[in-house]
């Protein structure tokens, strides 16, 4: 491929970095059930800050959404790009209730929709669904 073909390909343009990031998105899943009260909860906090620093805090994009999801029993989201507003939200952010996979499959299910080119999700969390037997987590999974 010429150098000419690869710029038309990927709107590239000399001098200039262009992101390719239309149609991506990055949803990072934060448990808060109770069970991760303490270090576990001061750990997710700070992977989630130092996450949201590269993804906000500086000038290249490689997503075009970043999502910050956190769940216990409910599911509720942040989806802006001011960092700072990112920073008081995870801040806030505390242990309280039991873990439900299922709500969180469900919305990452909602939220795929046509247009999106790459959907790429990290969870943290200590891996157990209070509120759902194993058969309804993996149902719910594998309608992903």
């Amino acid at each position: 491929m010429s150098e000419e073909q690869y710029r038309t390909l990927t709107e590239a343009q000399e001098g200039k970095i262009v992101s390719n990031n239309k149609g991506k998105t990055l949803v990072v899943c934060l448990d808060r059930s109770g069970s991760m009260s303490g270090r576990p909860m001061e750990a997710v906090k700070m992977g989630a800050l130092k996450i949201g620093e590269q993804l906000l805090g500086g000038t290249e994009k490689p997503f075009e959404n970043f999502i910050t999801m956190t769940y216990d029993t409910k599911v509720e989201t942040f989806e802006g790009t001011d960092h700072e507003q990112f920073k008081k939200f995870i801040n806030g952010v505390g242990a309280r209730g039991s873990t439900d996979f299922v709500k969180v499959f469900k919305w990452i299910d909602n939220y795929y929709h046509e247009g999106l080119k790459e959907l790429t999700v990290i969870f943290f969390t200590d891996g157990e669904d209070t509120c759902n037997d194993k058969a309804k987590i993996k149902q719910e999974h594998n309608k992903l």
